[in-house]
């Protein structure tokens, strides 16, 4: 048996992610063509449109790295202890918890006492592909089992 702990700490590099940006683009991109093409008149397909384009302003902004608010690097303790850093700095002692976790995609949220909640995506294209099978393993380990007493 090895000596070596179960759980060891896992400080990922979290990078953008293209997948996540053309996702966003093609769906924002496809509302704003089904919106254009509603039998309706020219104006009340211009109105319709202006939330579409700020909605993909606002969520491409939110998962590229000249937003302040995207996570840079997210370590977690062998302790059960989260900590991130941002692209305007850090780090932050943050509580943490798997909000999905799928081999494709994997969701974390964090909450920071006074501080808004954060949620960091991490896709195959957006860290390293071992650390990130590790951190499935572990998010998996460390869930609570289902089941009523």
């Amino acid at each position: 048996m090895s000596s070596e702990p179960l759980f060891r700490e896992l400080d990922i590099a979290v990078r953008p992610s293209a997948y996540l940006t053309a996702i966003l683009a093609i769906a924002h991109v496809g509302a704003l063509g089904c919106v254009l093409l509603l039998p309706l008149d020219w104006v009340f397909r211009a109105i319709l449109a202006v939330p579409v384009v700020l909605g993909l302003l606002v969520h491409i902004r939110a998962v590229t790295p000249v937003h302040y608010r995207v996570v840079t690097r997210c370590r977690w303790a062998a302790d059960g202890s989260w900590t991130l850093w941002e692209e305007s700095g850090g780090p932050w002692a943050v509580e943490g918890r798997a909000l999905l976790v799928h081999p494709w995609m994997t969701i974390l949220g964090f909450h920071c006492q006074g501080e808004r909640p954060w949620s960091v995506v991490i896709l195959p294209d957006s860290a390293d592909p071992e650390l990130r099978r590790r951190l499935n393993v572990r998010l998996r380990m460390a869930r609570p089992q289902g089941g009523s007493d």
